[in-house]
């Protein structure tokens, strides 16, 4: 009968501390500090022939169709998640890294790259573009990771 009761509280014991699981996202590893979710937290807009001036993601998020976060996963896969109104939507691909240059390819071939500050803890993307009816020459987007 004693056994009985140990055998009893170390499963209780044991199943107690598997319901203990984190929900949180993946920890940044220090061969792949990007794992992990970032939300978009800056945006800086350059109009031609004017000074970059910051926007707020929340109130622009139109005209640059990017509201949102990516997900990085230890494994090499991951997602960008774009907001549509109330909804997400979810693009899945894969990720590769450079050093400090990681290039996000959605299931459709489209490559995202962003570059990873270690002393800020932030991703950026860079948008430029050259032609003559450009609204914009210039857009940094700015990821912080998630908490």
């Amino acid at each position: 009968m004693k056994k009985l009761s140990v055998f009893a509280a170390v499963s209780a014991l044991a199943l107690t501390l598997a319901g203990c699981g984190s929900s949180a996202a993946p920890a940044a590893s220090e061969a792949n500090p990007v794992v992990g979710d970032w939300e978009l937290t800056k945006v800086t807009a350059t109009v031609p022939g004017e000074e970059p001036a910051e926007m707020n993601p929340e109130e622009n998020a139109s005209l640059f169709g990017d509201k949102g976060y990516y997900t990085f996963n230890e494994d090499g896969t991951g997602s960008l998640n774009i907001y549509e109104g109330d909804t997400v939507a979810s693009t899945d691909g894969t990720w590769t890294n450079d050093g400090d240059t990681y290039t996000f390819t959605g299931a459709s071939g489209d490559e995202l790259v962003v570059t990873y500050d270690k002393s800020a803890d932030t991703l950026t993307r860079e948008y430029t573009d050259d032609s003559a009816d450009a609204q914009y020459s210039a857009i940094t987007f700015v990821y912080t990771r998630k908490k």
